[in-house]
């Protein structure tokens, strides 16, 4: 299984990633891009602006995704794969093309393997207001609120092209769960679409699900959905 976690820079994959990898440490844990030793150099040079223009940067990154495609993918597919982002970010960051090509370029870059499952932190334009304010911004988070509210639309409607399975938690909610109870969004319990068992938002019984392995408890506990 090969699960990708995305959103928008300050969205908190990084506090639900640590909190995952307690959870789950026989798991393979990586990120796009700088999960290869090349990678982390081609990550330093897009992160320090170092590409002066957005092909360029577009292209750093599909070498990037290539090199983890080869690296890392391939060579832990009977795994479990958690990566901090995938060619979903990939496609929606390099919005200087459409994102049908986009996803032409993307799928060469990784041979056409795609993620299994789709973790998208959600955040609302304010919410991302208040965490740029907290925090010194890199090159991309620079570019500020609007610019990056488009890339999570993109995400989504990249996800919907690929028809990967997928769900949308609102960011603000993953954050206060992993700070009341040290558990991340997938350590929250729910009846899945089987009475015979429960499973959590990131189903540990993917491969029994009868309706695809994610169950999330959204929009509320009291009426979880199932997809």
């Amino acid at each position: 299984m090969y699960i990708s976690l995305e959103g928008v820079d300050t969205a908190g994959k990084s506090t639900q990633l640590d909190i995952l990898k307690k959870k789950y440490p026989n798991a393979i844990f990586t990120k796009e891009p700088g999960g290869t030793s090349l990678g982390l150099k081609l990550r330093g040079m897009v992160l320090g602006g170092e590409a002066k223009s957005n092909i360029a940067e577009m292209f750093l990154f599909l070498a990037d995704r290539a090199e983890h495609t080869q690296e890392v993918i391939k060579e832990n597919q009977n795994s479990l794969i958690i990566s901090d982002r995938s060619l979903i970010s990939g496609v929606a960051y390099a919005n200087t093309l459409e994102i049908d090509r986009l996803i032409e370029l993307n799928l060469i870059a990784t041979s056409n393997l795609l993620p299994t499952h789709i973790i998208l932190l959600e955040l609302t334009p304010k919410e991302l207001e208040f965490r740029l304010s907290q925090k010194a911004n890199d090159s991309i988070e620079l570019r500020g609120i609007e610019y990056l509210m488009d890339i999570q639309n993109r995400m989504k409607e990249t996800i919907k092209k690929l028809n990967i399975n997928h769900i949308f938690p609102p960011a603000y909610a993953a954050h206060a769960r992993a700070n009341r109870h040290a558990a991340p969004i997938s350590a929250a319990r729910y009846r899945c679409g089987n009475p015979a068992y429960s499973v959590s938002v990131l189903c540990t019984q993917a491969r029994l699900c009868p309706r695809g392995g994610f169950c999330a408890a959204y929009p509320s506990p009291t009426a979880p959905l199932c997809q």
